[in-house]
């Protein structure tokens, strides 16, 4: 997966995670738009460090180093 993509996962998942708690909690609207913010920001993050991990942690079978 692109790193773009898993950092719009990730982005969304947290998105929808903080509307849930807002909803749960009764929040203010300040207070639940700061949280959802915070959220998305964080999830896009760690999409997108896992999508690089998963890229430099891929076996390099496509390069035709191991000579098969």
């Amino acid at each position: 997966m692109p790193t773009h993509h898993a950092a719009a996962c990730g982005g969304i998942a947290g998105l929808l995670l903080g509307v849930i708690i807002a909803l749960i909690n009764d929040m203010q609207v300040t207070d639940a738009a700061y949280r959802l913010l915070i959220l998305a920001l964080g999830g896009a993050w760690m999409g997108s460090i896992l999508a690089m991990l998963n890229a430099l942690l891929m076996p390099d079978s496509d390069t035709g180093a191991g000579g098969n």
